[in-house]
């Protein structure tokens, strides 16, 4: 990540031909494994797509259009809020699944939720036991 981020930053060549660079050699690392699998005559038989449902489709979009935000994120921010970004997409993620689909969260995993909203607050520096505390505290009031 650290690397990737330094690449991003320090470079003159625009984010959008980084990442046509970064999938020309992911093609080559991809066609590689597919000659190397039991797969080739399949693809040659029934072609590359065989068998793409219109949810395969969507995944496919959903994880280059994630790709290219996480690029535009460490080009603008820096590597520790991607971290931060996608933990939390995995917090909302999992409250969603409990919420819609019956996921039972365990203890371990709230323990986990709450250290990754206390790190992230504590990299913003402003410390939320600190604002709660002062929310919680009795004020004195003068009449």
């Amino acid at each position: 990540g650290v690397y990737t981020e330094k690449i991003l930053k320090d470079s003159t060549i625009s984010i959008w031909v980084r990442n046509a660079q970064l999938a020309g050699y992911s093609i080559v690392i991809g066609l590689c494994g597919l000659c190397a699998s039991k797969d080739l005559d399949k693809v040659r038989t029934h072609g590359f797509f065989a068998g793409y449902t219109g949810w395969t489709v969507a995944s496919v979009l959903n994880n280059g259009f994630g790709g290219l935000l996480i690029a535009v994120v460490i080009k603008h921010a820096d590597n520790i809020l991607k971290n931060f970004s996608t933990s939390i997409s995995i917090i909302l993620t999992t409250a969603i699944s409990a919420n819609f689909l019956g996921l039972e969260v365990s203890t371990v995993f709230l323990l986990g939720i709450s250290l990754v909203c206390y790190s992230t607050f504590l990299y913003s520096n402003s410390d939320p036991l600190e604002f709660l505390c002062k929310v919680l505290s009795p004020r004195n009031k003068k009449d």
